[in-house]
C-alpha cells in the first residue's frame, strides 16, 4: 500500500521541525540558567553587603552587639 501524500510530507519535515525544537528548547535552558546565576550572585552580594553594614555598626559602638 503506497504512503499517502500526508505521511510523506510529515516525515519530510520531521527533521527540521525536531532540529529547530530541540534548539529553541537548548537556548531557553541556557538563557534561564544564566539568569539564575545573575539572579544568586545579585542575592550574594546583597546579603554580603547587609552583613558587612552590620558588622561595621557593631564595631563602632562601645557595648558588644
Amino acid at each position: 500500500m503506497p504512503k499517502s501524500w500526508l505521511n510523506r510530507l510529515f516525515w519530510s519535515f520531521f527533521p527540521i521541525v525536531f532540529v529547530i525544537s530541540l534548539t529553541l528548547l537548548s537556548m531557553s535552558y541556557m538563557t534561564l540558567n544564566e539568569m539564575s546565576k545573575q539572579s544568586a550572585k545579585k542575592a550574594n552580594e546583597v546579603l554580603s553587603h547587609g552583613m558587612i553594614q552590620m558588622i561595621d555598626a557593631c564595631l563602632q559602638q562601645a557595648r558588644p552587639c
